[in-house]
């Protein structure tokens, strides 16, 4: 018989709002029994030392990213091995402090889990049954996974009803012969249950047909998959899928359907990692709209591929984008303010930095802020808004935006300028949930771009206005700062005091700041 013993508390949780998970993924031992790692449900792992209930070391992985099993800690390497985004692994020592400067590898199949038991080597379960010893595996990351469990073999039966009951429904309940037994209030219930079987298999139906069917059949298919009401549990068929429409693609030319890729990736069960190819893949048939989704919706992109897309875009003739049509379907006002301008300031124009590309003169100052010009025609515009919201390391990404040549630079600055421009402005759209970079992400930008051709800028004279400009935002920058600071302690004081919660319709009050 156990005994139980006076509890306390290692860490405050933030369970997820709708309650049903404690925001915790796993709690591992790590290199004794009073030191354990806690991996939340999130982005970030732990270490604490159980008798102290202090946490000793913290590691989160970028904006974006999730982490989708428990980290463990190898005693022998003293190394701590966590899997992101189900098939990126990630390992890294207690010294280190950002986790995206770490090793990292991406394999071929969804890990379900990784284990390490005390004295062994670790061992990392994949979610179709198989088994690699991690050292083999990191190896040759890309090697193929074997599915140990059938394709045809009945998984993830799920009950969908409700039931009303009285009472207190506690946290458990048990399942035998098709019967639920439980109990509520002060009684034990027994409820019987028909779930039919469901499968990976029949759930994509005839998903072995998308490699060799036609078109217009794969379509239908697609279709079917994509009416189920529980989409969201097939994430793993939706990516298995795509997967095989990709590659597809890539070897038979005259095979791709657009509409169905972009139906696929509207479901928001894929990730990059899922399918690596196909941002490429889009960006090869000038998918520029499927290229749009999957930077909105994919979080694990990586830095090339992201670079990948900002080159092809702001390469792009005016009047050369395929989804036009899809762009201004909608209303044209819709379609700007979701991207941060209006209609009458971002027009199609020749993209040529020599031209001034909103390149403010002296005497151009006191004019009214609403004659900005973007420097990029709107559906160009958009595209880039895309790639200035996507997640991104400094590090990874400063070496691919050196890849850019001179006057794509230049041409970027200056849209990245005009954008600043339109945050300056009190008119200018900021409404919650739009597809508009932040002017945190915008100046961002700037910075990286300064930093990886600042040496180039400083030698083009097409630049010197640009540069002088950007300057100008910078010093305005830091005056403002500096003013901030000046009444930052009045402010305080006034964020401090206390307001009379009775107070009449009408009374004059004075506030002594000094």
């Amino acid at each position: 018989m156990a005994a139980l013993y006076e509890g306390y508390t290692l860490c405050g949780l933030v369970p997820e709002q709708n309650l049903s998970n404690s925001g915790v993924r796993g709690i591992e031992q790590e290199r004794d029994s009073d030191h354990v790692v806690v991996t939340d449900s999130t982005r970030s792992v732990t270490m604490y030392k159980v008798s102290d209930q202090k946490p000793l070391g913290r590691w989160t992985v970028k904006q974006g990213q999730s982490l989708t099993c428990p980290a463990v800690f190898n005693p022998k390497t003293k190394e701590y091995v966590a899997v992101s985004d189900n098939q990126v692994i990630r390992i890294w020592k207690e010294e280190d402090v950002l986790l995206d400067k770490t090793f990292k590898a991406t394999v071929s199949s969804d890990i379900w889990r990784v284990h390490c038991a005390h004295g062994g080597d670790p061992v990392v379960l994949f979610q179709r049954g198989a088994v690699r010893l991690l050292d083999s595996l990191l190896s040759a990351p890309q090697q193929p996974i074997e599915e140990i469990l059938a394709q045809e073999e009945a998984i993830r039966s799920t009950l969908q009803a409700g039931k009303e009951m009285a009472g207190k429904i506690y946290g458990q309940l048990w399942c035998y012969s098709n019967k639920l037994f439980i109990p509520h209030g002060k009684t034990l219930s027994v409820i019987p249950f028909v779930c039919p079987k469901s499968s990976l298999a029949s759930a994509l139906g005839k998903l072995k047909q998308a490699k060799t069917a036609p078109i217009e059949a794969v379509q239908k298919e697609v279709e079917g998959l994509l009416s189920r009401s529980d989409i969201q549990d097939l994430q793993p068929c939706v990516g298995q899928l795509v997967s095989i429409l990709v590659s597809r693609s890539l070897a038979d030319p005259s095979f791709y359907i657009p509409s169905t890729l972009a139906q696929l990736v509207h479901t928001q069960c894929l990730c990059h990692s899922a399918c690596p190819d196909l941002v490429l893949l889009a960006l090869e048939k000038k998918d520029y709209f499927l290229c749009q989704l999957c930077l909105q919706f994919f979080p694990d992109i990586p830095e090339a591929v992201t670079c990948a897309c900002l080159k092809a875009f702001i390469s792009l003739e005016p009047d050369s984008i395929s989804f036009v049509e899809a762009l201004i379907s909608r209303e044209r006002a819709q379609v700007s303010f979701q991207n941060g301008y209006g209609t009458t300031t971002c027009e199609d124009r020749s993209d040529d930095p020599s031209e001034g590309g909103g390149i403010i003169k002296e005497k151009e100052k006191t004019s009214a802020p609403s004659e900005q010009i973007c420097p990029v025609g709107l559906h160009k515009a958009v595209l880039l808004n895309e790639v200035l919201q996507t997640a991104y390391s400094e590090t990874f990404l400063l070496p691919h935006l050196k890849d850019l040549s001179s006057q794509h630079v230049v041409l970027f600055l200056q849209y990245l300028q005009f954008l600043y421009l339109k945050y300056s402005q009190d008119d200018f759209p900021q409404m919650h949930g739009l597809r508009s970079p932040s002017l945190t992400q915008i100046m961002d930008w700037v910075c990286l771009v300064l930093d990886a051709h600042f040496t180039m800028l400083v030698m083009i004279p097409e630049a010197k206005g640009l540069l002088l400009n950007l300057h100008s935002f910078v010093k305005s920058q830091v005056r403002l700062v500096s003013e901030l600071g000046k009444i930052e302690g009045s402010l305080q004081e006034l964020k401090n005091m206390k307001v009379k919660k009775e107070v009449g319709q009408y009374s004059v009050e004075i506030i002594e700041l000094f």
